[in-house]
């Protein structure tokens, strides 16, 4: 199966428990090679995130990342990719959290 069709599966059929806040945060995560890779939050919540990287996320794979928040500093998250579209040069990705944020995510604006 190629990497579309991959991607494209990737969904875990529900829609979001909370509203997400948009958000313009960075961070990064780490790749296989344990490499940190830049990712941009579009929009948070106390459940996920809405993401964007360079590099296709594959769907239904686990990852850590971080989050440079404004006023409570680095954050280490670890998640789950639930879907991942690329458009123009870079892709989008839905990312569910593994537990809940630790802060109401307007505290990090």
């Amino acid at each position: 199966m190629d990497l579309m069709s991959i991607l494209k599966e990737g969904h875990f059929g529900r829609r979001r428990a909370v509203r997400r806040l948009p958000c313009s945060l960075i961070g990064s995560y780490f790749g296989t090679d344990q490499t940190p890779h830049l990712l941009r939050y579009d929009n948070i919540s106390s459940k996920g995130a809405k993401v964007n990287t360079l590099d296709a996320l594959v769907p239904k794979t686990s990852f850590k990342m971080e989050i440079i928040s404004r006023n409570k500093g680095v954050l280490f998250l670890e998640g789950r990719v639930c879907w991942s579209n690329k458009i123009k040069d870079k892709w989008y990705s839905g990312v569910i959290f593994e537990k809940d944020f630790p802060y109401n995510p307007e505290e990090i604006m």
